[in-house]
């Protein structure tokens, strides 16, 4: 038996070593063989390498070593690799991350995103989010460490930690990578109103589609500019829209001053039945 063989029957029934590990994506990969290439041209030359399809969720991990073989024209470097030991824990850890960087629609309590952010107070409607006409980098602020806080954003040390093992970083389509997702995830902000605003999250870190739903179903836009304001968009406000909410009178006041001023609307606001108000806005 030679040398190669005896060392690649070493690492299958040992467990891989205490280091450094790198993980590589392959979407493609389905096969034994396609595993195995891909952890063969991984980045880097780390010892473990864990190999996932995002697509089936599934994922292998290796051991590799490097050695020096003469053909007769020459030293040449070549690469191994073996499948080692993956315990439990760490195969879970690995597909919960692929899992939920895989999900498009997520739903969250504005008192609970609220917590997440100190600018950032509880609201019974979305009318007190959008008063001043536009929403506030603390509400971005929250809903970013929101949808990291239940796991939406995975990246490599996120994963490491929770598979107890020490991953250098992400290969991607070639590239390294610093997250998971390549999807967007669409997220409903709720409010006890029944209101909620809606809000496109981009794996580039942009935010788009920002839109609020009244309790009646009734849809404002929301323009988003990351340079500044993001004022109410004037083509889409233009009609009656229902609100719910103790002191919420302070707030509809302050967003009508506000897109009257941004947008030269005509806006008023009245109250319809006991705690229950409606905002109505007409062009010119």
């Amino acid at each position: 038996m030679n040398k190669v063989l005896i060392l690649a029957l070493l690492f299958l029934v040992q467990p891989a070593k205490a280091s450094l590990a790198w993980w590589e994506l392959c979407s493609t990969c389905s096969s034994d063989n396609q595993f195995q290439v891909a952890a063969i041209d991984a980045h880097g030359e780390d010892e473990t390498v864990y190999v996932s399809n995002p697509n089936t969720l599934e994922t292998r991990k290796y051991s590799r070593f490097f050695t020096w073989e003469d053909f007769g024209t020459g030293p040449v470097r070549m690469t191994h690799v073996a499948e080692a030991y993956f315990p439990q824990h760490e195969k879970d850890a690995f597909r919960e991350a692929l899992e939920k960087s895989q999900i498009t629609q997520f739903s969250i309590d504005q008192s609970e995103l609220a917590a997440y952010s100190g600018g950032l107070s509880p609201s019974p409607s979305a009318l007190f989010d959008i008063r001043t006409g536009y929403l506030r980098n603390s509400f971005f602020s929250a809903l970013r460490v929101g949808i990291s806080t239940n796991g939406l954003l995975p990246t490599v040390d996120s994963t490491g930690a929770s598979a107890g093992v020490q991953l250098r970083g992400l290969g991607a389509n070639g590239g390294v990578s610093e997250s998971l997702r390549v999807v967007p995830l669409t997220i409903w902000i709720r409010y006890p109103d029944r209101s909620r605003i809606e809000v496109t999250y981009h794996p580039d870190g942009t935010w788009s589609d920002i839109v609020v739903i009244d309790p009646e179903g009734n849809a404002i836009d929301v323009l988003v500019n990351p340079n500044g304001p993001n004022p109410v968009d004037v083509n889409t406000l233009d009609g009656d829209y229902a609100f719910q909410g103790e002191n919420i009178t302070d707030a509809a006041n302050d967003f009508i001053d506000a897109v009257n001023s941004f947008n030269f609307n005509n806006c008023t606001f009245r109250q319809v039945e006991p705690n229950v108000w409606r905002l109505s806005c007409r062009h010119p």
